[in-house]
Order: structure tokens, then C-alpha cells, then sequence
């Protein structure tokens, strides 16, 4: 267990000081405080602490832009220490959109977690067009890692864009690192998003969940443009529901469902 919280450290400490352009958002459900969005692996390479299997889909409305909706479906897989997802995202329309496909691997347990996670994505020239032309298709890598400081304080870094091929993806992303405090019925967290090459400055996000018995409730924010959340999710196992809405400066508000089906066994 020493070795292993020695690794997630130094791989804490090594994506803390990378800083490439990172980009996309194909597997970004709602999730009540990070790294613990439904599928998380696939979206941030952040593995989730539990074992077992979790089934995960939901839909992601793109600020009320006609025609740009997420569709995505992600299973999660762990046994002992090692975890494994993958998952099917689909953005627009034909002509408009892009299609995702993505797998993740790792090994995590109560305190540490680590994990990396490749996408394969292209342009839906057509309805169901089996051929990527050149340019129409990209690969993107990357890796993060979680782990528990003590005092009831988890620390996280994830940069999920390391290495990239092909067309560039849809939307910039920054390199995240943050520390999430939490006891019972209630989690704070504090987030930094590097600034992606080329695409503007810095950014902070904070955010605060509250919670009792199968229901969760939890607001964040950030700024660069400054934006706020509202979440809420029920659970009654086997099956969690997810919702949460984002406020946008200039634009209608993002939102997002989820539903997930899970077995939580050892």
C-alpha cells in the first residue's frame, strides 16, 4: 500500500505540472462532487473508488443550440484493485456532430485511485458512414489520478488530453487539480483549470454538496466566464438518477441527466 500511494503521488505531482491544450466533453454527466461524475473514468481518467459494475446513460443539452445534444452510455467495470470502462458518446446532428468512442483503465482502492483513458472520435458526415475520411477523426490520451491526504480531504489531477492525433477535438479543455474536503452529509471542494494554449486564461471552480439518506443536493461555480450549477441526485439501489443545470453568462442554461444502474459488490 506504501508503493502505491508513493505512485499516486508522484503521478499527482507530475500532471500538476503539465499543461497541454485539452479538449472535449463527451462523457461530462452530472456528478455531485469530483472526481464522481457517472463516468468519470471515461471523461477525466479518474477511476471511481467502488468495485463492481455500474451501467451509466445520459444526455447532455448544449446551452439550447438546436441539434447539439449528447447522447452517451458508459459501463464500469472493477474487481479487488483494478478498474476498466468504456462507452459510446454521440454529439448532433449528421453533418454536425461527431461521434465518440472511448475506453479507460486503472487500479484504485479506498484512499487512491489512477487511471488513463483513450477516445477515438469522429465527424458523423452521414447518418451511419462507416469511412473517416482524413480530418473527419482524431485520438486523444491521457491520464489522472486521485488520492486521500487524510482529515477527511481527497486530492485530484486529471489531464485527460495528454497526447493527441488526427482532427483536433470540439472544445477546449484546461488541466484540473483540486483538493474536495467531506464528512458526513456534507462535501466542499476547490478546483484550479490551467489555461489551454490558445484558448484564454486560468480558471477556478468551487462547489458544496449536502445530502441525507438517498438524496443529494449541490451548487458550484467558476468563473472565466463566471458560471453556477445546481445539482441533485436520488438514489434507491440498485438505480441513481442525476440532474443538473449550468447557468451560462450569455447563453441559455447546459443540462444534464443521468441514470445509472449499478452492483456495487465486491
Amino acid at each position: 500500500m506504501r508503493s502505491a500511494r508513493a505512485g499516486i503521488v508522484a503521478a499527482l505531482a507530475a500532471l500538476a505540472v503539465v499543461s497541454p491544450p485539452l479538449r472535449a466533453q463527451d462523457f461530462a454527466l452530472p456528478g455531485a462532487t469530483p472526481p464522481g461524475s457517472a463516468a468519470a473514468l471515461l471523461e477525466d481518467a479518474l477511476p471511481r473508488a467502488e468495485p463492481g459494475v455500474a451501467v451509466t446513460a445520459g444526455t447532455i443539452a448544449w446551452y439550447g443550440v438546436p441539434g447539439l445534444v449528447t447522447r452517451a452510455l458508459a459501463i464500469d467495470l472493477g474487481r479487488g484493485t483494478w478498474r476498466a470502462s468504456c462507452g459510446v458518446s454521440q454529439t448532433g446532428e449528421p453533418g454536425l456532430g461527431w461521434t465518440t468512442v472511448g475506453i479507460g483503465a486503472g487500479a484504485a482502492g479506498r484512499d487512491w485511485g489512477a487511471a488513463g483513458r483513450v477516445l477515438a472520435r469522429r465527424d458523423r458526415t452521414a447518418a451511419f458512414a462507416a469511412r473517416v475520411a482524413p480530418g473527419e477523426g482524431g485520438l486523444e490520451a491521457g491520464a489522472g489520478a486521485w488520492l486521500v491526504i487524510g482529515g477527511g480531504c481527497t486530492m485530484w489531477a486529471s489531464a485527460p488530453s495528454l497526447a493527441l492525433t488526427g482532427a483536433a477535438p470540439p472544445l477546449a479543455r484546461a488541466l484540473e487539480a483540486g483538493v474536495r474536503w467531506s464528512s458526513p452529509g456534507l462535501a466542499l471542494w476547490l478546483a484550479h483549470r490551467s489555461a489551454p494554449a490558445g484558448y484564454g486564461g486560468a480558471s477556478f471552480a468551487a462547489g458544496a454538496c449536502a445530502g441525507t439518506g438517498p438524496a443529494r443536493v449541490w451548487l458550484s461555480a467558476h468563473d472565466a466566464p463566471f458560471a453556477g450549477t445546481f445539482g441533485v441526485s436520488v438514489t434507491r439501489a440498485p438505480v441513481a438518477v442525476s440532474a443538473a443545470v449550468e447557468s451560462h453568462p450569455w447563453l441559455p442554461p447546459l443540462t444534464r441527466l443521468a441514470l445509472t444502474l449499478a452492483d456495487r459488490a465486491p
